[in-house]
């Protein structure tokens, strides 16, 4: 089970039956993709550290750590494939486990949304940045930071895209023509929903530790404000991703942490309600 984990500086060192736990952290380390400033492979740790740091108020009992994923340096696609066989993996244990996954490049989110579809026939995502992500290729490559927005919207259309403030003219004519403001769409919806955060959709004097920082980012209220709005939907995975602890690791680990202690908080109440 989970062959392709290692588990390393856990939150908790997981214990017989902890695979029952509703909620499971998994870290994904790979950063090849980056074109500015890479590091985001040192961020699972970093926030696994911080979130050790701060008071959780047995908020981490709800989890289950399986640890990270042996990425493959350098290669995208062999890296998404085995995020992707193993949350398929994780969902065989425990068909109710909600993944939280902390990258890493966005470019993680593909193989959590592969996974997903595997399991949910129809569901929406939040895609939290502060780019689209929308180029057809960058470089020459399909599958990179900048494209990912891209290939998750040809896997699921049903995507909102919170707090893009940067983007290229091709990416503002392909979101104006194939996507515009789904977000008040979702909102009627009754679907599941996963939520991607790319961290620098924050504003730069909440998490700093970005490669690609824009700002005028969104604040944590307002964060949590738009996914109260969903009315308590099932959530169905979170990731988090592109926090660069070489940049700036303090604060913005710590911020990140207290983030995710109100999601846990937040699925735990949820799966209450729908189970």
């Amino acid at each position: 089970m989970f062959l392709h984990t290692e588990r390393l500086n856990l939150v908790c060192e997981p214990k017989r039956g902890e695979e029952n736990k509703k909620i499971a952290l998994l870290g994904v380390g790979f950063d090849s993709t980056e074109t500015l400033i890479s590091g985001q492979r040192l961020a699972p740790d970093s926030i696994r550290n911080a979130l050790l740091s701060v008071e959780t108020n047995n908020i981490l009992e709800n989890v289950f750590d399986i640890g990270n994923l042996i990425v493959v340096e350098g290669n995208a696609k062999k890296t998404i494939k085995r995020l992707e066989q193993t949350l398929f993996d994780l969902f065989n244990c425990n068909k109710y486990i909600v993944p939280i996954i902390l990258g890493g490049e966005h470019t993680i989110t593909l193989g959590a949304i592969k996974a997903i579809k595997k399991k949910y026939n129809d569901f929406d995502i939040l895609y939290f940045d502060a780019h689209y992500d929308l180029k057809d290729n960058w470089q020459t490559e399909k599958i990179n930071h900048s494209t990912i927005g891209r290939r998750i919207f040809e896997l699921n259309n049903k995507i909102a895209f919170i707090g893009v403030r940067e983007y290229s003219n091709q990416e503002e004519k392909f979101f104006k023509k194939n996507i515009g403001n789904n977000l008040n769409k979702l909102k009627q919806s009754k679907n599941p929903v996963y939520i991607s955060i790319d961290v620098d959709v924050f504003d730069p004097s909440i998490i700093p530790g970005v490669s690609d920082s824009v700002a005028q980012g969104i604040l944590i209220n307002q964060f949590f404000n738009i996914l109260d709005s969903l009315k308590n939907r099932k959530i169905i995975g979170i990731d988090i991703v592109e926090f660069n602890p070489i940049i700036e690791e303090h604060t913005s680990s710590r911020n990140i942490a207290n983030i995710m202690i109100k999601l846990i908080k937040k699925v735990a109440n949820l799966q209450k309600q729908h189970h």
